[in-house]
């Protein structure tokens, strides 16, 4: 016999399936995929499986250590290295096996696959089990697809309007400055051939134009779409999910064991009530009530999961009796809604019923978070609830034991929690009829409002120790802050929302959310006549960061104009003081270096007064910049030392690495690219240290500048590309007229030295370059000695 790894992978699965003795659909209900998929591998139509298929294959296989690494082997091209091995698409894993939906797997591929196939719209109630199968069939389906799959989750997403953004989010796609969202995904996706699972899309069926215009402009483009009712536009392909298959009606009288327990409604009830209570098997004596409990909860797997969590409870048969109590009610409810969605919210009833009136407040006052949160935030709400004998652990654990609320992984070692979106809006809906909604959510802006004031920096102030922490902890907390911040702005609260824009603008800046910074600042901005001047400075100052991070220089100046009079009028020096710091920054965008030196000079003025080393460096970078531009040199260098000096004292890096950014622009133009190497390398290792994506998109735009330099245009090619690619996540530009001619300067060198097919390689290799790996490039052979 050949050896595996001359074997081809077809044939080694062939006869590894032979081994055991499983025929092509038996192997394919193992492995969790279709047996048109096994067929086509053995037959060797596809011959690069994913990763994720192999796994699973050999999983289903029961290979050993040794046969499964020649396996993975022989999915391999011959002579390509172990490393040629891709990477499994970016979908959620789930942790436990799909049950009891083969054939709507099959059918769905086939569905997706066949020809003019471009919208696959999975309905059904919820929790029926919609999401769990589009990721199935979405995994089994990524090798079809040249550019792979993407997840687009929706559940936390209820304005229509933010429907692009939360697709170019997935995507890693950011606003272009100038240029409207939709359109620079259009771009992006262009003739991608690429499968989206938008997941969760009936609360938005405002944006069905949206999905509409984006199956029109990306003509490779193939989604696959959850939602509770059809998008009822053309070219779409619905599938109706149906429950999970239940046992035979003529059966209970005289079960079959082995019949029941072949149905997938019992097999999903069993596994979960093993996982809830181990020593739990279906037997003939509880087979019965089994099978009434799963035909009585109409088949849905949510329904399924909640009442098998109870078996740690009662035993099947008191199981039966508590849902006798509340089925009567499930003809009683509202006619124009689908008999399983009343099925879906009585399940919950009765979920919501077995909960003491503590834990009932609990419940419902979880529904004002959008998406995770914490433990604290969670405390913070509950102690307003209906006191009783429990402790918050207690009412909390309550509502974890009954899958009321899952957990889920933080960032690092924290633990974070949500509701599954049905529950979520089931809780909502009691929240709303409760007389305690608007105290509840009053609580929940506080508690962001306070976190975000807490765990930020003073005014913009990062230091190095706590910068990282504070944008993961903001960016946990995303979704929360936003939903915040529309209820202060709806209950009229706008000195609270404008503090809030103010202490948020630098994380929006830096971790590229600088579009929706622009939404909310102009919503407070759109009813500042009612606010104090000190906040309406505020909120006018905020409006100016954003404007400028995103090199809308023009519109800074008339914001400061309006804002200083404000600032002036308080006690904050330092506002004043950073709003003619930005007055500056951005007179330089606009080349008016005049007018931004004396800015400079006023807020120089005002931070030396408070004795502020951050401030002074900073405004110093801003001196330095505008004598660098105007062709003084040395000047600049002096001043940029004086810069250092600040910021060094200051221990602040995101600013310091402006100052080493402009030293190294010094060197360049003085051909000395050793020193140039050492300073931008010394830049982006601070900047990766607190992941500072905006500055970063400068300092890999100037690597790749001194690799042209060097005459490294390949490597010069890819980080142009790495850089770009940042700049579009992050919604900025290149902010300066200098900077911009010196990057169309090296992009013709470029051009001159390099074929316009290899140009366009190198550059592509770089835009497709994760983040971590471009600042790994990046550093690894700097100068024009480098590779």
């Amino acid at each position: 016999m050949e050896p595996a790894s001359q074997e081809g992978f077809g044939a080694l699965l062939r006869r590894h399936r032979q081994a055991v003795g499983l025929t092509q659909e038996e192997l394919a209900e193992r492995a969790g995929l279709a047996a048109a998929a096994i067929s086509s591998l053995e037959r060797g139509l596809r011959q690069r499986p994913y990763p994720h298929t192999v796994q699973a294959l050999a999983d289903a296989l029961g290979l050993s250590a040794t046969e499964r690494a020649d396996f993975v082997a022989a999915r391999r091209p011959p002579g390509a290295p172990a490393g040629a091995v891709g990477t499994a698409p970016a979908l959620p894993r789930p942790l436990t096996p799909i049950i009891g939906r083969a054939a709507e797997l099959a059918t769905i591929q086939r569905l997706l696959t066949a020809d003019g196939a471009r919208l696959l719209t999975l309905t059904g109630p919820g929790g029926v089990g919609k999401t769990r199968l589009a990721l199935e069939a979405a995994a089994a389906l990524a090798e079809r697809f040249a550019q792979g799959v993407v997840f687009v989750p929706l559940a936390a997403v209820t304005d229509a309007a933010l429907l692009v953004g939360a697709v170019a989010q997935a995507l890693g796609v950011q606003p272009v400055v100038g240029e409207a969202l939709a359109e620079t995904l259009h771009q992006y996706l262009g003739e991608r051939e690429q499968l989206l699972v938008l997941d969760n899309l009936e609360q938005l069926l405002g944006a069905v134009p949206e999905v509409a215009t984006l199956l029109k402009a990306c003509p490779k483009l193939t989604l696959l779409v959850t939602s509770r009712s059809p998008l009822n536009i053309r070219g779409e392909r619905v599938y109706p999910l149906s429950p999970l298959a239940l046992p035979a009606l003529a059966q209970l009288p005289a079960l079959v064991l082995e019949e029941v327990a072949e149905a997938s409604a019992v097999r999903l009830f069993v596994q979960r009530a093993q996982e809830a209570l181990p020593t739990f098997q279906l037997t003939q004596r509880n087979a019965g009530p089994v099978a009434a409990i799963c035909r009585r909860l109409d088949g849905l797997p949510l329904a399924l999961e909640l009442a098998a969590a109870r078996i740690r409870l009662f035993a099947p048969t008191a199981l039966l009796a508590r849902l006798d109590q509340v089925l009567p009610l499930l003809t009683g409810g509202a006619r124009d809604l689908p008999e399983r969605q009343q099925t879906m919210r009585q399940t919950i009833t009765w979920s919501y019923d077995l909960l003491n009136p503590g834990e009932q407040a609990l419940f419902r006052r979880l529904a004002v978070f959008a998406g995770s949160w914490g433990w604290d935030a969670m405390v913070a709400l509950s102690t307003a609830g209906p006191g009783d004998n429990h402790t918050t652990l207690d009412k909390f654990g309550a509502l974890v034991d009954q899958s009321l609320v899952v957990v889920v992984e933080g960032h690092g070692d924290e633990v974070r929690y949500r509701l599954l979106e049905p529950i979520r809006e089931y809780a909502a809906e009691l929240l709303e009829q409760s007389d305690e909604a608007a105290e509840v959510r009053d609580l929940h802006a506080a508690y962001m409002v306070r976190l975000a004031e807490s765990v930020g920096p003073q005014g913009a102030r990062a230091v190095r120790f706590d910068q990282v922490g504070w944008l993961d902890q903001l960016e946990a907390e995303h979704d929360n802050l936003g939903a915040a911040m529309g209820w202060l702005i709806r209950r009229g609260r706008l000195e609270q929302a404008a503090r809030l824009c103010w202490t948020l603008h630098r994380y929006w800046w830096i971790r590229g959310h600088l579009p929706e910074g622009q939404r909310w600042v102009a919503q407070v901005l759109a009813q500042a006549e009612g606010l104090p001047s000190s906040s309406r400075g505020l909120a006018l100052l905020a409006a100016a960061m954003v404007a400028y991070g995103q090199a809308r220089h023009a519109a800074v100046q008339p914001l400061l104009a309006e804002a200083l009079p404000f600032l002036e009028g308080g006690r904050e020096l330092d506002l004043v003081a950073q709003a003619h710091t930005v007055q500056g920054y951005s007179a330089i965008g606009l080349g008016d270096y005049a007018s931004a030196l004396a800015s400079f000079e006023r807020g120089l003025s005002l931070f030396r007064r408070l004795g502020d080393r951050w401030g002074e460096g900073l405004t110093l970078n801003g001196q330095a910049i505008c004598t660098l531009f105007s062709g003084k040199g040395d000047e600049a260098h002096t001043l940029l030392q004086q810069a250092e000096a600040a910021l060094r004292a200051a221990g602040t890096p995101s600013e310091l690495t402006t100052t080493l950014n402009m030293q190294a622009m010094i060197a360049h133009r003085q051909g000395d690219y050793a020193r140039e190497a050492r300073l931008l390398g010394e830049s982006l290792a601070l900047l990766a240290e607190v992941r500072d994506r905006w500055a970063m998109s400068y300092v890999l735009t100037s690597l790749a500048g001194l690799a042209v330099a060097g005459g490294q245009y390949v490597r010069g090619a890819r980080l142009f590309g790495a850089a770009e690619a940042l700049r579009e996540r992050t919604g900025v530009d290149i902010h300066f007229t200098p900077n911009r001619d010196l990057y169309a300067q090296q992009v013709r060198l470029l051009r001159d030295n390099l074929d316009a097919t290899e140009l366009a390689v190198a550059w592509a290799e770089g835009r497709g370059l994760p983040l971590d790996q471009a600042v790994a490039y990046s550093l690894g052979s700097q100068g024009p000695a480098g590779a």
